[in-house]
């Protein structure tokens, strides 16, 4: 491993300043802003995150 690469720890935890975050190709993840988008932020602010 170069000594500049960091690696991955299980569990660990970074904050990261959200102006520090860019977009890059292939990202895995995508934020839609749709009508179903809108419907889980509204579901969730309602009844909160259910799981099970």
């Amino acid at each position: 491993m170069s000594k500049s690469a960091v690696p991955y720890l299980y569990g660990a935890e970074e904050t990261i300043p959200i102006e520090q975050l860019r977009p890059f190709a292939n990202h895995p993840f995508h934020v839609r802003h749709d009508l179903e988008m809108k419907e889980l932020m509204d579901s969730i602010e309602e009844s909160g995150i259910i799981h099970g």
